[in-house]
């Protein structure tokens, strides 16, 4: 069905990360380093490599100013440490200041997957509400929904709907003559979840950052082809005859009314100006951010919406346990964090490794932690500290830890953190009922 090179229903763990970063204009992210002043353990360990846009929610953190974090998840299956690592960086931004937006995209689960509404809805609360909190989520201040109950996200979707068509959809996710329209009206709501706090019922125009995985990133790309239809303006530097620099607001098809407004505006603000039918050049102004600001307020006045451009985090994918993808849905694949004690040692013996075949090549050759689902584990989830970690890598390539061993401190590190972690949710069920959380907003 689906023929893209990435796209949300076809995970694969073979990505070229540094590929996809040239094919698709996303910018690294370790040259960001040095500007946040605690990075999170999956920056620091370059586990999130790349963003669109991440500069302006540097900009919210390091001046303490308002920003959203908003994420997805759907609900299909029992959560599992792949969604720890989405899970860890939500936790980390409203740690750092950041309002936090949770979508459950029942929808989706029911349109792809087929997965019952109501279905949806329990694995929604127990699944991935539940964890969220016990990773430390303040549910207090967060607003958390269900796409299929949420009216403004229908509506705005319908809105959407009307800058985008089939050879878009086609060109960003693949889509062909086969594919149902619930699932093209589906990437229509991943939109509106991205764009939705930014409506004047919420937020208004704000900072947006969604930490995602490669895969997510079709969603991205569509909402800023949306927005760069939907705002009536755009702001852009240009350069005049003699090389001086000036700002020129551009308008698309706005009323005559509208372009009053906006040029009385801009000469109440003592700004130099020169119109013409489609833009208005700004000639004493190189303040973008004031632009911006006069544009916004105009349309919101005027009853239009006005979105900023969403930023975006890129993680790279834990591999799967059979040395696959990591799923939900294929349980052999993943470690859930409800996980019972036997089933866990049972996927772990059974899990591939970096490993050689014998403990002779072992010695002899090392192990390849670069392709190791265990490994992973200790650099994601199991080793906090850079020594640790580092001392783990270096004894598996030289031929000093073996596959078993290693097996072994993972089943006990991991039966601790899930003992910790489900003790943590039980006492959450027992405080509180989850579903008072749900539209506090």
């Amino acid at each position: 069905m689906f023929s893209s090179d990435i796209n949300p229903w076809n995970v694969s763990n073979t990505y070229d990360y540094s590929k996809l970063i040239t094919k698709f204009g996303i910018s690294p992210f370790k040259p960001l380093l040095s500007k946040i002043d605690k990075p999170n353990i999956y920056m620091k360990r370059d586990i999130i490599f790349g963003h669109r846009n991440f500069d302006p929610i540097i900009d919210c953190i390091n001046n303490k100013s308002f920003f959203v974090v908003l994420d997805g998840f759907m609900p299909t299956g029992m959560a599992h440490f792949g969604h720890k690592l989405v899970m860890d960086q939500i936790v980390w931004y409203q740690k750092n200041g950041g309002n936090v937006v949770i979508s459950i995209a029942d929808l989706e689960a029911n349109v792809v997957r087929g997965i019952p509404l109501k279905k949806c809805f329990e694995i929604g609360i127990n699944e991935y509400i539940l964890n969220l909190i016990a990773f430390g989520l303040n549910p207090k201040k967060t607003f958390f929904y269900f796409q299929s109950k949420n009216e403004n996200l229908l509506k705005l979707s319908f809105d959407l709907g009307i800058n985008v068509n089939f050879n878009e959809l086609s060109s960003i996710y693949g889509f062909s003559e086969s594919t149902h329209l619930s699932n093209m009206f589906c990437t229509l709501n991943q939109s509106s979840d991205i764009l939705m706090p930014q409506l004047k019922e919420y937020y208004g125009p704000c900072n947006v950052v969604i930490p995602v995985g490669i895969d997510q990133d079709p969603h991205i790309r569509l909402t800023r082809d949306i927005i760069n239809k939907k705002n009536l303006f755009y702001i852009e530097k240009r350069i005049d005859s003699k090389n001086n620099s000036f700002l020129s607001i551009r308008c698309k098809k706005v009323s005559e009314e509208l372009m009053l407004s906006l040029e009385k505006e801009l000469l109440s603000m003592n700004l130099k100006i020169k119109k013409s039918k489609m833009h208005i050049d700004i000639l004493n102004c190189l303040n973008i951010d004031l632009l911006k600001s006069i544009v916004k307020n105009l349309l919101l006045n005027n009853g239009y919406n006005f979105f900023n451009e969403p930023s975006s985090t890129y993680h790279k994918f834990m591999t799967g346990l059979n040395g696959g993808k990591m799923s939900s849905s294929i349980l052999d694949s993943h470690v859930s964090l409800s996980e019972l004690p036997l089933n866990l040692k049972k996927k772990i013996i059974k899990a591939k490794t970096g490993g050689r075949e014998t403990l002779n090549e072992q010695r002899i050759f090392g192990g390849n932690p670069e392709k190791c689902p265990m490994f992973e584990f200790y650099l994601y989830h199991l080793c906090n500290k850079e020594n640790d970690i580092n001392e783990i890598y270096d004894n598996c390539i030289n031929g000093k830890l073996f596959c078993g061993n290693c097996k072994k401190d993972i089943v006990e590190k991991l039966l601790v953190f899930l003992k910790n972690h489900n003790e943590k949710k039980e006492m959450i069920l027992e405080k509180n009922d989850l579903t008072k959380f749900l539209n506090n907003f």
